[in-house]
C-alpha cells in the first residue's frame, strides 16, 4: 500500500499489521486456554489497535486526497 500512497510508510504498515496478526493469535490461543478472562483483555487491545490502523489508514487517505493536486 506504500507503493499507492506517498503518504503511507511501509515499516508503519508491517508494524501494525504484524501486531494484529500476533494480537489475533493471542487471543485464540487464550480462548482455546479458557482464559477467558485474558480473552477479553487481548480482545480490547485488538480493538484499540484496529482504530490505530484505520486512523493511520484514513489519514494517509486525506494526506492523498488533500496534497497530491
Amino acid at each position: 500500500m506504500s507503493k499507492i500512497n506517498p503518504y503511507w510508510v511501509e515499516s508503519e504498515w508491517k508494524s501494525l499489521l504484524y501486531q494484529f496478526s500476533e494480537k489475533t493469535i493471542d487471543e485464540s490461543t487464550t480462548f482455546q486456554n479458557k482464559e477467558f478472562k485474558e480473552n477479553v483483555d487481548v480482545f480490547d487491545r485488538i480493538l484499540n489497535l484496529t482504530s490505530l490502523i484505520g486512523d493511520y489508514y484514513s489519514q494517509g487517505l486525506l494526506n492523498y486526497l488533500n496534497f497530491s493536486r
